[in-house]
């Protein structure tokens, strides 16, 4: 991949496919033969309203290749490449960084949500990763212990992760 632009509509992307093949020929002395060519190529990755301050990161990989000996000194290469794209858009929203809960705001959260003590316990001074999720009327508890790899630096939104 050579270049990459934002364009309205996608991503244009462009490059240069580089193929190397081996072929038998008829000579004993010198059996077989090499060529070697490059294959330009541009795409267009459709992205719809994508918006004009998202971040995004790309790979590619050649999935499917095949190479044909058209005569004598031509070549028909016909490949598929497959792009991937991860769009990420950055979103302000309000961080809750330190909470302090006293008896008496546990009841209140757990009267206003309309959750168990058990529930409660889930929200409570407990490790990141941990909390309720609620899903139309029900309020379902988590755990959840995310590797902290390359994905989750790149999703994080703990103000610790973000400022190392």
């Amino acid at each position: 991949m050579e270049t990459r632009a934002e364009k309205q509509g996608g991503i244009l992307i462009e490059g240069i496919l580089h193929v190397s093949f081996l072929y038998l020929k008829a000579d004993d002395a010198l059996p077989f033969g090499n060529w070697q060519g490059m294959v330009p190529f541009s795409y267009l990755l459709e992205c719809p309203d994508m918006p004009k301050d998202v971040r995004y990161q790309l790979s590619n990989r050649v999935e499917q290749i095949s190479v044909t000996m058209t005569g004598s000194d031509s070549v028909e290469v016909k490949a598929v490449l497959d792009f991937d794209v991860f769009l990420r858009k950055e979103v302000p929203m309000q961080v809750i960084t330190e909470v302090s809960l006293e008896e008496t705001d546990r009841e209140e959260l757990a009267r206003l949500l309309n959750i168990s003590d058990n529930q409660l316990s889930y929200i409570t001074n407990v490790d990141s990763g941990r909390g309720l999720i609620k899903c139309g009327s029900a309020i379902v508890p988590f755990v959840d212990h995310f590797p902290k790899n390359k994905l989750y630096r790149l999703m994080t939104t703990k103000p610790s992760d973000l400022a190392a």
